[in-house]
């Protein structure tokens, strides 16, 4: 009987426990879903969106070579692009 009692009782503490980490992994996700569905929002409102060059397909990051020349890296293709004077260079 007691060997019974033993084992209904690491089923119940099996149980609460996995009830414990269920909440606590639900609480951790949904306090992400409003940044998850979020339209992107610019909190300075004097910042204003420039095209500087055409012809890129997925820029991810730039680096200011100088005044005139960045260098652009597409995500999909890995290649690094050089915009100079505002003109995609082949």
């Amino acid at each position: 009987m007691i060997f019974v009692d033993m084992l209904l009782m690491l089923f119940i503490l099996h149980e609460i426990r996995f009830i414990i980490i269920a909440l606590l992994c639900g609480g951790f996700l949904t306090s992400f879903i409003p940044f998850i569905f979020a339209e992107p929002s610019i909190v300075d409102r004097s910042l204003k969106i420039e095209l500087i060059a055409e012809g890129l397909s997925s820029p991810t990051s730039m680096a200011f070579v100088d005044s005139q020349n960045i260098l652009v890296l597409e995500k999909n293709s890995r290649d690094v692009r050089l915009v100079s004077n505002g003109y995609l260079k082949e």
